[in-house]
């Protein structure tokens, strides 16, 4: 996580359990992305 901040990164590692942290194994299965539209809003 080289591009989150350092505050940031920290703040995010200790949101994680210590169980999920050390899990014995991740998904197999391939990350996917749902893309959701957002509606343009003109600037003001």
């Amino acid at each position: 996580m080289p591009i989150i901040r350092p505050d940031h990164r920290k703040v995010l590692l200790q949101s994680l359990s210590e169980a999920a942290a050390t899990a014995p194994a991740w998904s197999e299965r391939q990350p996917s992305f749902l893309l959701e539209y957002v509606e343009d809003v003109e600037a003001a």
